[in-house]
Formats: structure tokens, C-alpha cells, sequence
């Protein structure tokens, strides 16, 4: 039985917190250059590398701040608490964020961060507060890590990572994916260079010139805005449940949520392949197509298209960076905003002939497919990965370090 060690992160490592001395801290002249600015809300949302960010720091910015070493490791301490993810990037983060550089003899990034996996929700718990829930330095050092020898340690990173690389490489798969399909629509739906546009005749419409044979509609008149919900209280089987949380930023790929029994309040009810998009903080672009059937959030828009034919075209129009922006645009609300459906069912799509819209299913349906099974094996081993990582974590499975 390897000997181990109870330690803090201190011992462990550099411990310290991101810097953002300049107030306001959304000041504009801090921002628009070079340098990633990592928030707690792009940690929470990485599965396990930070490669993408909301803001980037200039000069300016930088000055009042620190640049964080790739290979860091982020860890969440305010807003979420402890959410962790390790940079790709050189960055740097406000003090809602620690950064923590391992010493290397010791332990390693990852296997810290999967530590924290471990305790979060004993982090979580000691974070609650009356106002704001925040972890604090202090409270971070207080936690004990029962450290292996380190060759133990590697051996257990090892095996968690193998889950996880998989994970980010079908991630890259269905980025690749999603970006090809919204490529498509975008050259044929918006550029109009759609196979035989060299020939086609172009003609008046709300929109200005469009191809001969094509038509503006209303999203409105293209969906069923679905809002059949249950009812609080006790559900007659367990039931996949998506909240807004468990929706990933601008992935089509709908692959997260719980399975409840009960709700403490009204949600409403989704069918597999229905476009769900959510409504609060529309600039979070969270969109996708359900993986299954289930019930979410009535902070979420339910979207049906009226006909088979039109779910691609939908899928892409409301997936697309323009439809975002305008569902921020035109959203109610300065803290909390929220797009409204009244608005948005009157945008404008444009409607091909429908051999051009068959072309589009027959390209973008199987990308669809393809991200449903990606999806899946992502779900399968993100579960896999959970059920281990606390038997390794705690030593209740040993691993030697052949």
C-alpha cells in the first residue's frame, strides 16, 4: 500500500490569484488586444483545457493584471466555485480566479484538478454565504489533498486523462462538424452561392435581391413554438432534465443533463429533435438540437419545425451568429436580459426552391446524426470517468505504477 501524504496546495505548489486592479473592470480601454482574459464563467464552461475565451486584454489591460503561464491550472473561487480547467493559453483572469503552478515532484495540473472534482461539493458547501457564495484563498488553503508517491500520481492522471482526451477529440470532431454545416448555409442561405447561382435570375424582396424562386418567410410561420409543460410536483418515471447550465456555448451538441423524478416547478416538455434555445443572456449562444426526449427550463424556447423538411435550414438559422446577435439586440432586461419570441418569430428566413433544400438535408441531417452519436459516447464517458475518478481519488481502487 503506497504511503500517503495529507498536504495542502501550498505545499503542493504556487497558489495565487488573478489580478484585475482597474475599476470599472468592464472598462473598454482595458480590452480588444492580444492577451486571453479568462472569467469564471469561461472556466466553467471548458471540459478540461481553456482554448477558448470571451475577452481578450490589451496592453493597457495587461499592465494592471498578470499573464499566467500555459499549463496553469484555473480554479473558480467566486459566482461558480470550484470549476477548474488548465490553460492552453497564456492568460490572465480577475481575482475570482486562483491560479495554481504544481511542483512538478510532487503532483501534476491534472491531477489536481481531478482532486477538486473530488471535493467540490464539500468546497461548494463551505462557500455558501448571505449575499454571494465565494470559496476565498483562505478557505482553499484549509483543504487537505492526500497525495500518493508520484509515480501513483501519474498513474492516476493517466487513466482519467485517457477519458478526457477522447472527449476533446470528439469535441474537435463535432466542431469541425458544426462548422462545416454552418459554412454550407451560410455560402448558399446567405452569400447565395448555391450550386448553379451563376445561373439564376435574382428578384425583389423585403430582404433586397434574392434568386428567382425563393421566398421570405417569418421563423414564426416555419415552427411550432412549443409550450406544453408538466406541473410541479412528482414525475411518473425518471425524466432527462436540461436546465440552462447543463447547455454548452455555441455547440449545437446537447449532450448534459440530469435524470429527475420530481421538479420544483413547471418545465416544459421537448421531443427529440426539437431546437432549444435559451432565452436568459442570449449572448451566451446557447443553442442546440435535443439528443433526447425530456423536459427543460421555461427560461428556454422549444422550437418544432412544421415540416421535416425545414429542420436543417431552422437548425442553422437559429445556430447562426446573426440570429444570436439579433435575439441580443432586441432582448428586455439590463441585468438579467432575456430575447423575446414575439421579436424573434419575425425574422426573416429566406426559403429556397425545394431541390436546393433537399441538397442542404442531404448534407447537413447526417452531420446531425453524427453529432447525436458523438454526443452519446461523450455522455458514456464522462460517466465512465466520474464513476472512477473517486475510487482513484480516494485509493479505494489501487493502481501500481507499472
Amino acid at each position: 500500500m503506497p504511503e500517503y501524504q495529507e498536504l495542502n496546495l501550498d505545499e503542493l505548489g504556487f497558489l495565487g490569484r488573478g489580478k484585475s486592479r482597474h475599476r470599472p473592470r468592464n472598462d473598454p480601454t482595458l480590452y480588444g488586444g492580444a492577451y486571453p482574459f479568462i472569467q469564471t464563467g469561461d472556466v466553467k464552461a471548458a471540459e478540461l483545457h481553456i482554448q477558448e475565451y470571451s475577452a481578450t486584454y490589451n496592453e493597457i489591460g495587461l499592465a494592471q493584471s498578470k499573464l499566467w503561464d500555459k499549463g496553469t491550472l484555473l480554479i473558480t473561487i467566486a459566482a461558480n466555485i470550484a470549476e477548474t480547467a488548465v490553460l492552453d493559453v497564456k492568460a490572465c483572469f480577475p481575482d475570482s480566479v486562483v491560479g495554481f503552478v504544481p511542483d512538478e515532484n510532487r503532483v501534476n495540473a491534472y491531477f489536481v484538478k481531478y482532486y477538486i472534482d473530488f471535493m467540490k461539493r464539500e468546497m461548494q458547501s463551505i462557500s455558501q454565504g448571505t449575499t454571494q457564495d465565494n470559496l476565498s484563498l483562505e478557505k482553499l488553503r484549509l483543504f487537505k489533498f492526500k497525495v500518493p508517491p508520484k509515480e501513483i500520481v501519474d498513474a492516476i492522471t493517466n487513466v482519467l486523462l485517457s477519458y478526457d482526451n477522447l472527449i476533446e477529440n470528439n469535441n474537435r470532431r463535432i466542431a469541425i462538424l458544426e462548422e462545416m454545416a454552418q459554412s454550407l448555409y451560410r455560402e448558399w442561405f446567405v452569400k447565395f452561392r448555391f450550386p448553379g447561382h451563376q445561373q439564376a435570375k435574382v428578384i425583389d424582396s423585403p430582404l433586397g435581391k434574392i434568386p428567382e424562386g425563393w421566398e421570405v418567410k417569418r421563423l414564426g410561420d416555419l415552427v411550432n413554438f412549443k409550450r406544453k409543460s408538466v406541473k410541479k410536483g412528482a414525475l411518473p418515471e425518471p425524466t432527462p432534465y436540461m436546465g440552462l447550465e447543463h447547455f454548452p456555448r455555441k455547440s449545437l451538441s446537447l449532450s448534459e443533463w440530469d435524470e429527475v423524478t420530481e421538479v420544483g416547478s413547471s418545465k416544459l416538455i421537448f421531443k427529440r429533435g426539437d431546437i432549444l434555445f435559451g432565452k436568459i443572456r442570449p449572448y451566451f449562444h446557447k443553442v442546440g438540437i435535443a439528443q433526447t426526449d425530456g423536459i427543460c427550463s421555461s427560461d428556454t424556447f422549444v422550437l418544432e419545425p412544421i415540416e421535416k423538411k425545414y429542420h436543417a435550414l431552422v437548425a442553422m438559422v437559429t445556430f447562426s451568429d446573426d440570429f444570436v446577435a439579433h435575439s441580443v439586440q432586441t432582448s428586455q432586461g439590463t441585468k438579467m436580459p432575456r430575447a423575446n419570441w414575439d421579436v424573434l418569430a419575425d425574422y426573416p428566413v429566406v426559403i429556397p426552391e425545394d431541390r436546393l433544400l433537399t441538397k442542404l438535408n442531404m448534407v447537413v441531417d447526417p452531420a446531425i446524426d453524427q453529432l447525436r452519436i458523438l454526443s452519446t459516447k461523450n455522455r458514456n464517458l464522462k460517466q465512465q470517468r466520474n464513476l472512477i475518478l473517486p475510487k482513484l481519488i480516494s485509493g479505494t481502487l489501487a493502481l501500481s505504477a507499472d
